[in-house]
């Protein structure tokens, strides 16, 4: 267990309240927890074992994170429950974010053989950014109430009409729904807002055989303008209505795609500006919210004393731009999260079905994107192929190690992924885009739409780029290179059949 990270020996999160009644508790071993909560709330007291931690405000010229004796937010106890394991629990609870009533928790598997600094840090880190319901539901039991019921149906047919995307092995009907309804029913039955969360957005591509820039355009505004109005859809069905957090993952990947940590800032900067002027222009700046890897950690007032604990370098095999504090984001996600490199690495090859695709899939991508990058371009095509499957292995590391993180911190949150899921659940594929927008392979309307391979990600407006052609209302989503045959005269567009041709000269590209 010593070579587990975090994420696999946590055994929940709960929310308390002072008095020490638990009002909400999620986790691989919650029913236990909540079984024996009386005496790990007995337990849990400085009595055992009390430890300032990690703490934002204190003094930055201080060393390891428990050789300061200021008040901390931060309690930590250990714990022993038969019941549960025979080894010793770790029980950290947060004080930081208190609003006089409830105290946030985590209980993690603790083995004597490894050291705990980084362990005190990274669990002080997530109680400082853990989303968890701070009320208990009025009913304790979860019944399905007919109103409720009506409600949440409403809301999840919704879902279904305005957002989720058919894969081609979709389980949504068999099991998808029953899990998405019952996620939406948690935050219904307690009449509190709907919480989604969707990983994406993380910067442009470098290659430009597929966009046509490296800020957000027409096809980020579109998107945007998409997810708005699904949110703005629940409102009117659910008055508490809901907000969609992107959590954006460019700075989890950038490294390994070829773009400086700083174009991701100034991506996510202008998008986050994009955002706010279409939830003011539609009367709603509180529906879609951003946060990135940087932000879910928040390492600014703590880099001082997190710099002192060793962490592993992490595989870099392009010289990108990092910044520091992008850089110490990514090394806490991989140790806090990663699962470990022999078990991604067997699920590879040993041919499973979904970790073969994926890796094929990144594998081709990176082939694709750095062909033109200009921190590799000048390599040769044996080389690129060789650095495209190092550079895929670790994507999926850092992808699987992101999706952990998000679990940790959004326990409740409905999960939406820009990636074709068989939509079984926990997360739901969506698409970014209405009916007004057709992503194709080419400039014609007879031809193959553009879908998700080796379940990679669905069209999105950062590895293409949106194309208006006058005289027709329906935009295309197309590689950048498409456009730059037709107007090299190499191409053509081709309208629907019953209409009158267009001559090539009347597609242009609206980015």
């Amino acid at each position: 267990m010593s070579d587990l990270s975090i994420y696999h020996r946590v055994c929940c999160a709960f929310a308390r309240t002072q008095g020490g009644d638990l009002l909400c508790c999620t986790g691989r071993l919650e029913d236990a927890i909540r079984n024996h909560w009386d005496l790990i709330r007995s337990l849990g007291t400085p009595t055992a074992l009390y430890q300032p931690l990690l703490s934002p405000d204190a003094d930055k010229t201080a060393g390891l994170p428990h050789t300061s004796l200021s008040p901390s937010p931060t309690d930590k106890s250990l714990i022993k429950v038969d019941e549960i394991q025979d080894e010793e629990l770790a029980l950290y609870e947060s004080r930081e974010r208190s609003d006089g009533e409830t105290i946030f928790g985590i209980i993690l598997q603790q083995p004597h053989t490894i050291q705990t600094s980084f362990d005190d840090v990274f669990v002080s880190l997530l109680l400082k950014n853990i989303k968890l319901f701070t009320s208990p539901p009025p009913n304790p039991v979860p019944d399905i109430d007919s109103e409720l019921k009506d409600t949440t149906d409403a809301i999840v047919d919704l879902f279904d009409a305005r957002l989720r995307y058919i894969s081609a092995e979709d389980k949504w009907s068999s099991h998808g729904r029953e899990y998405f309804f019952g996620r939406v029913y948690e935050f219904v039955r307690r009449r509190e807002r709907i919480e989604f969360c969707l990983p994406a957005f993380p910067c442009k591509s470098s290659s430009i055989e597929k966009v046509a820039g490296t800020m957000p355009d027409r096809g980020e505004q579109l998107a945007l303008e998409h997810l708005h109005s699904f949110v703005e859809a629940v409102k009117g069905t659910y008055e508490p209505g809901a907000k969609l957090w992107i959590v954006s993952d460019g700075h989890v990947f950038s490294d390994c795609i070829g773009v400086d940590d700083e174009m991701v800032d100034r991506y996510n900067g202008q998008l986050i500006s994009m955002n706010a002027t279409i939830g003011q222009r539609r009367s709603g700046t509180d529906r879609v919210g951003f946060k990135s890897l940087v932000d879910l950690f928040n390492l600014e007032h703590s880099m001082a004393r997190i710099e002192h604990i060793p962490l592993p370098a992490l595989h870099s095999y392009i010289s990108t731009q990092c910044t520091p504090v992008a850089e110490l984001s990514r090394q806490m996600l991989v140790q806090g999260c990663r699962t470990r490199e022999g078990v991604l690495r067997s699920r590879i090859e040993s041919g499973n079905h979904s970790a073969l695709k994926l890796y094929c899939g990144f594998s081709r991508f990176m082939l694709e994107d750095l062909k033109l990058n200009r921190y590799t371009k000048h390599l040769s095509r044996s080389k690129l192929k060789k650095l495209g499957s190092k550079v895929a292995f670790e994507m999926i590391q850092r992808n699987e190690a992101y999706s952990n993180l998000v679990e940790l911190l959004f326990p409740y949150h409905v999960r939406l992924s820009i990636h074709a899921h068989d939509n079984a659940g926990p997360k739901f594929g969506i698409r970014l885009f209405g009916p007004g927008v057709r992503a194709a392979e080419t400039l014609s309307f007879d031809a193959a739409e553009m879908s998700s391979f080796d379940l990679l990600h669905v069209p999105t407006p950062w590895h293409n780029c949106l194309v208006e052609v006058a005289g027709h209302p329906t935009l295309f989503m197309v590689k950048s290179k498409v456009v730059g045959k037709v107007q090299r005269g190499l191409g053509r567009w081709e309208p629907p059949r019953r209409s009158r041709p267009f001559p090539p000269a009347a597609c242009e590209s609206q980015i």
